[in-house]
């Protein structure tokens, strides 16, 4: 988990004295099913989990900040999911890693 505050969002209009940020939060999970380096865990299991499974969501919370420090109103929120991990076959390759040399 990864979190930035307040951070400031450049305005086009600088005449106005409300101004926004945005908090960031980063929260990454990774599967307990098939954990292990990507040479010696590959493929698919029998009940379809993949090795080496992992989601990455980043979360952003736009906030109208009007000068007072204590106060912010939340605008907006916006998120964004990435997944990645094996190949979803049935394969293996060899777990000596000599073998590819």
């Amino acid at each position: 988990v990864g979190i930035q505050r307040g951070i400031a969002i450049p305005s086009p209009n600088t005449s106005t004295s409300v101004k926004e940020k945005y908090d960031q939060l980063l929260i990454s999970r990774r599967s307990k099913y098939r954990t292990g380096t990507r040479f010696t865990r590959r493929g698919v299991d029998g009940n379809g989990a993949v090795a080496n499974y992992a989601e990455t969501e980043q979360i952003c919370f736009i906030l109208r900040d009007d000068g007072d420090s204590d106060s912010s109103d939340l605008k907006e929120v916006y998120s964004h999911v990435q997944t990645r991990g094996s190949i979803p076959l049935h394969w293996s390759s060899p777990a000596d890693v000599k073998a590819y040399r």
